[in-house]
C-alpha cells in the first residue's frame, strides 16, 4: 500500500535521552521517515537547554512542558499534553504509545475522543511490565481498563505476550515485532580490522575481552557483574571486561572495583554515543540484567557477531538458546554466570559459531528496514481492514 501516513509518537523519554526504548523509539521513527511516512514524537523538554522544536533526520521533535521533580513531574508534563493533542493531535493517523502509565491512559482516551487508533508497545515485563503498571494507583482497576482502548499491542519478546494476555487482552490484538538494528552500522570486524581498533583504544590485541553496555542501575545488575568477573579472573587473569554505560550504580560499581583490586582488568568506558567500535573488539557480550524487555544493546552485540551470556530475562530466552547464540543461566546466579563465560573461552570454536549465528539471526530476523516495515503493517492493518 503506497498511502503515507501521519504518525504520532508519544514517548514520554526521547533523544538526547540514551536509554533502551529511547533508542528503540528513535530509531523506528527514522526508518518510518525513510519509508515516506510523516512521523512527529511528543516527548518531555526536561532540560530547558533542549530545543522545544527539533527536526533529527527527517523526525520532527516536539519537547513540550515539564517540571522535572518529584509530585509534579507526571502532572505537568501529562497538562502539557492533552494541551498538545487538543490542538494538535486531529492530523494524526495513528498515536503511538512508547510508554504505559497515567499518560498512556490520557492518550487512550483523546485517542477514542477523537476516533484515532492507538498502538502501545510494550517496554518491558516482569515488575516492571504491563502487569504491573498501575500498582501505585488508588485507581487501578480503572487505570487498567483504559488498555481496552487500544487498537494494537506491540510486544517484542514472548514473555510480553503473555503478559499482555494476562491482563485479558486478545489475541488477535497482539503483534510480535521486536527492536531493530541497523545491521549495516552494527558490522563484525575482520581479525586485521579488530585488532587495528584495539590498538587505537590501547587495548592488548590477543586478550580475552568481554563488553557490558547498558545502565548502571539495579534493574542491570551491574554489581553482580563485577562478582561474576572475579572468578572469572582465577581461571583467566589476563581477561579484560569493558563496562560502557552510565547510571544511578556508578559509584557503588567504581567502589566494588576497587575493594576487589579489578582496576586492571575492568576498563570503565562511561557513557559513549557510539557504541559499535567497543562491540566490534570485544570477544563475547554480557547481559547480567534482572529484568529487561528487549535489550538494545544484546541486538547491537548480536548484530556485531558477538555470542552472549546472559541471564533468563525477557527477550534473551526466545533468541540465544532458539538460535545457538549464547548461553542462559537464572537471574542473580553469578557463580553460573561466571562459568559460562570461562566456558566460551575455552571453546574457541563453538563461541566462534555462536557469533556466526548471532550475525545471522539478526540479518534474517531484526534489521532495522524489516522491523519498519513490520510495524507498517500493523498501522495499515488497523486503519484500512
Amino acid at each position: 500500500m503506497s498511502k503515507k501516513l501521519k504518525i504520532l509518537m508519544v514517548a514520554p523519554q526521547f533523544y538526547p535521552m540514551t536509554g533502551g526504548y529511547e533508542i528503540a523509539a528513535l530509531r523506528l521513527s527514522r526508518a518510518l521517515v525513510q519509508r515516506g511516512h510523516t512521523v512527529e514524537v511528543v516527548t518531555e523538554q526536561r532540560n530547558k537547554k533542549w530545543k522545544k522544536y527539533e527536526v533529527l533526520d527527517g523526525v520532527i521533535i516536539n519537547r513540550i512542558f515539564s517540571v522535572y521533580k518529584k509530585k509534579i513531574h507526571q502532572l505537568s508534563f501529562n497538562s502539557s499534553l492533552i494541551s498538545f493533542l487538543l490542538v494538535r493531535g486531529r492530523k494524526f493517523d495513528v498515536f503511538h504509545l512508547h510508554q504505559y502509565g497515567l499518560t498512556s491512559a490520557i492518550v487512550i482516551l483523546v485517542a477514542k475522543l477523537m476516533k484515532k487508533k492507538v498502538v502501545l508497545k510494550t517496554t518491558s515485563t516482569g515488575s516492571m511490565g504491563i502487569m504491573n503498571v498501575f500498582n501505585d494507583y488508588k485507581v487501578k482497576n480503572m487505570l487498567e481498563k483504559s488498555f481496552y482502548g487500544i487498537d494494537g499491542f506491540i510486544a517484542t519478546s514472548k514473555s510480553a505476550v503473555n503478559e499482555i494476555k494476562k491482563i485479558g487482552i486478545s489475541q488477535d490484538k497482539i503483534f510480535m515485532i521486536p527492536n531493530g538494528v541497523d545491521e549495516n552500522i552494527f558490522i563484525p570486524l575482520s581479525l586485521e580490522e579488530k585488532i587495528a581498533i584495539r590498538e587505537k583504544l590501547k587495548l592488548n590485541r590477543d586478550v580475552f575481552t568481554a563488553i557490558y553496555c547498558g545502565r548502571l542501575s539495579n534493574a542491570k545488575n551491574p554489581l553482580g557483574v563485577i562478582d561474576a568477573w572475579k572468578k572469572v579472573l582465577d581461571k583467566i587473569p589476563s581477561a579484560i571486561l569493558l563496562i560502557v554505560g552510565d547510571g544511578e550504580e556508578k559509584e557503588k560499581f567504581l567502589e566494588k572495583i576497587k575493594k576487589y583490586k579489578l582496576n586492571e582488568n575492568i576498563i570503565f568506558w562511561g557513557l559513549q554515543e557510539n557504541t559499535v567500535k567497543y562491540y566490534q573488539v570485544s570477544d563475547i557480550f554480557l547481559l547480567p540484567s534482572k529484568m529487561e524487555g528487549l535489550s538494545n544493546a544484546m541486538l547491537e552485540a548480536l548484530s556485531c557477531g558477538l555470542p552472549v551470556v546472559s541471564t533468563k530475562v525477557s527477550g534473551s530466552i526466545d533468541i540465544l538458546e532458539q538460535y545457538n547464540s549464547g548461553k542462559i543461566v537464572n537471574i542473580d546466579d553469578m557463580e553460573s554466570f561466571a562459568d559460562e563465560i570461562i566456558y566460551l573461552y575455552y571453546n574457541r570454536k563453538e563461541r566462534i559459531l555462536m557469533g556466526k549465528n548471532a550475525r545471522k539471526f539478526i540479518s534474517d530476523n531484526i534489521s532495522l528496514s524489516s522491523v519498519a516495515e513490520k510495524t507498517e503493517k500493523l498501522y495499515f492493518k488497523l486503519l484500512f481492514d
